[in-house]
């Protein structure tokens, strides 16, 4: 999950906070906002469900790493 974000966002994120804690805690935080909360949701997160979540906040994942091969 942190790759992902990171592979689309990184140019426009100072930081990137992904928590895990006792009794199952688990919190994705972008530049100090919370994106994602387990407890809130009642769940984990479904697959592509952060990355959603950030482009509705941040826009559209950024095309900044030339893809080697």
């Amino acid at each position: 999950m942190a790759t992902e974000i990171l592979v689309g966002w990184a140019p426009v994120l100072r930081g990137l906070e992904l928590k895990t804690g006792t009794k199952g805690v688990f919190k994705v935080l972008a530049d100090g906002e919370l994106i994602f909360d387990k407890a809130e949701a009642g769940r984990m997160p479904r697959a592509g469900e952060v990355r959603g979540l950030l482009e509705e906040r941040l826009g559209a994942a950024l095309a900044w790493r030339k893809h080697r091969t």
